[in-house]
Formats: C-alpha cells, structure tokens, sequence
C-alpha cells in the first residue's frame, strides 16, 4: 500500500518554492484575478499573502485567515479549486488554522 507520502513544496535548506509549488502559487493568483467582488487592492493583498502560507510566522496566521475568507466568499468554483491549491502548497500549521 502507499503511505501518504507528497513531495515537499519547499527547500528544507532555503525555503525556497519548488517549481511546482510555484506554479500552484501562479494558479492560485489566477483565480484571485477571477474574482469579480474584489477591488485591485484587495486582489493585490490576496496575492501577496499567498506566499506566506507555506511558513509558520506570525504573517502566515494573517495571511490564512484572509485566506478562508477569501474562499468562503468568492464564487463556489473559484473557491473549490482555492481550496485544493492552498491544501497542497500551505504549511500544517496553516491548514490547521484554515480547518482544512
């Protein structure tokens, strides 16, 4: 059987984004510009916010709970397939914090 072994989203020496993860991160700034309700501001803050979702840090319990907010609100299918991004490039203890 398989465990439930995923590759790492970031370098354990630099924390670095992998590749993937960057491309995750691009996918989910995507889905921020879809969302018709935003103003350019707050689209810029969410994209922003994204990269700290990967690292436990004080900045990264902000930027989560934007997050949640951003999915619970935003249209049912840009917010499903936020979700999916953020449960695979988010750090344990932020998807703690989002419930997911």
């Amino acid at each position: 059987m398989y465990d439930s072994w995923r590759f790492p989203g970031y370098c354990p020496q630099c924390g670095s984004a992998y590749p993937w993860t960057e491309k995750n991160l691009a996918a989910a700034a995507d889905l921020i510009d879809l969302e018709a309700q935003l103003s350019a501001q707050a689209k810029a803050e969410l994209k922003k916010d994204l990269g700290e979702l990967g690292s436990d840090s004080p900045r990264s319990k902000v930027a989560a709970l934007k997050m949640a907010k951003f999915i619970k609100v935003a249209a049912p299918e840009i917010g499903t397939a936020m979700r999916e991004i953020v449960v695979s490039v988010a750090s344990e203890a932020v998807k703690k914090q989002m419930g997911l």
